[in-house]
């Protein structure tokens, strides 16, 4: 049996992403693993501080290696997988807001993915 493929689809907030996902779905019989915010129920409300800043990545992190994983089985099995953003998304946030002067963090995000 042949590897099935892992496809993310990365981009900014309301760019699309889900519909695009929705779509390939459609056309390349895929599988798509819904973005962490869907995938989990119980996310962490935006941040107020560094210190919450840092344990939110901490859970995004941990929901992506989960979501991967489950990625991972699917396309063993044969599967195409689509996923709806991934960990990099968390990094990149954590380099954005370290540019914004909000708050310093992209170097844990880096170590932790």
């Amino acid at each position: 049996m042949d590897r099935g493929r892992i496809i993310v689809v990365e981009g900014p907030s309301n760019s699309g992403k889900t519909t695009t996902c929705l779509n390939m779905r459609n056309y390349a019989n895929c599988v798509v693993i819904d973005e962490c915010n869907i995938y989990e129920r119980n996310h962490p409300r935006p941040s107020q501080n560094c210190e919450q800043e840092i344990q939110n990545q901490l859970f995004f992190f941990e929901v992506e290696k989960r979501r991967m994983r489950k990625a991972t089985k699917l396309a063993l099995e044969g599967k195409n997988v689509i996923l709806d953003r991934c960990a990099l998304s968390t990094v990149a946030i954590a380099y954005a807001f370290e540019k914004l002067g909000k708050y310093p963090t992209f170097q844990h995000a880096m170590r932790s993915v």
